[in-house]
């Protein structure tokens, strides 16, 4: 049996796993983004972090990263982080390489990690038989990755499916309609903000209570939802020719919300050939699929 060291980063937390070579998360700690950023000095901090876990799991010898961002096609250097924009720019595997020369690191995207979590270990039979798959990540920002033909799709330079940046309604992106701030945006125009928070945080079970109850903001925030995720995946689907999507990222139980307007917009502008065998299914993995997908990268 071999063990890894599988880290998601996000704009909200950093997770940070010791799996094994079959996908079982043995231990897990998160970390707030925020407490990394806070002397603006986050490899360093990082670092005390991987330090720690090497300590604690003398087993591991490489460790996989999930990266909320772009990377040159070498793999070395953060191109564009929008949510710890103090990495971009930051050669990360090499820095992380001199702290620790006896240790092997292993960078992606966060959406690649992900997909490549489900593909592998998913437990819904259908996304693991499949060699084409599109993935999509709901969270701080949105994300997107795809496989095609058992592969990950990487594009010309390395960094394809960058999801969050397409447009959508009004002109803006939709990662700006319903990433985090988007959502928070939205709301404070719309409504009295405070029954949709937690600790300054969207809390969707509270969306989905209220939308449970008929409240129209609350139904009106997950058809707006729908319509937008509705955007992202006809651009995908159409680009790439692919009918099995997985959309991640801890949407769990609001999809139920979501998924008229998301159904009824690809059944009125997605052409018909697109649709036929359209699969949509729900990451099995939740929020442990970038951890997963990062480990998995170790071998």
């Amino acid at each position: 049996m071999q063990y890894f060291l599988g880290i998601d980063i996000g704009g909200t937390s950093i997770k940070v796993a010791y799996i094994n070579n079959k996908g079982r998360i043995l231990n897990k700690e998160k970390f707030a983004t925020q407490d990394l950023r806070k002397n603006q000095n986050f490899v360093t901090e990082f670092c005390k972090i991987i330090d720690a876990k090497l300590q604690q799991f003398p087993k591991v010898s490489k460790v996989g990263i999930a990266i909320p961002g772009i990377r040159n096609k070498k793999g070395n250097k953060l191109i564009f982080v929008p949510n710890i924009p103090e990495l971009t720019k930051v050669k990360f595997t090499n820095k992380l390489q001199d702290a620790f020369p006896t240790i092997s690191f292993f960078v992606e995207n966060d959406a690649n990690a992900a997909l490549l979590g489900e593909y592998y270990f998913s437990t819904n039979q259908h996304i693991r038989s499949k060699a084409n798959l599109i993935f999509i990540a709901l969270g701080t920002g949105i994300g997107g990755a795809a496989l095609v033909e058992g592969k990950l799709f990487k594009g010309g330079k390395g960094n394809a499916l960058e999801t969050g940046f397409i447009l959508s309604q009004k002109g803006a992106s939709i990662e700006k309609n319903i990433g985090k701030k988007g959502l928070i945006d939205y709301l404070k125009k719309k409504t009295d903000i405070n029954q949709f928070l937690s600790k300054g945080k969207i809390d969707i079970k509270k969306a989905i209570k209220l939308a449970e109850k008929g409240d129209r903001s609350a139904k009106n925030l997950f058809k707006m939802m729908g319509e937008v995720l509705a955007d992202a995946l006809i651009a995908n689907i159409c680009i790439l020719d692919v009918n099995t999507i997985v959309i991640g990222g801890g949407i769990g139980k609001s999809f139920e919300w979501i998924e008229p307007s998301l159904r009824n917009k690809l059944q009125n502008n997605l052409p018909h050939y697109y649709q036929k065998k359209l699969r949509i299914s729900l990451a099995t993995l939740g929020n442990d699929a970038g951890m997963i997908g990062a480990a998995s990268l170790c071998f």
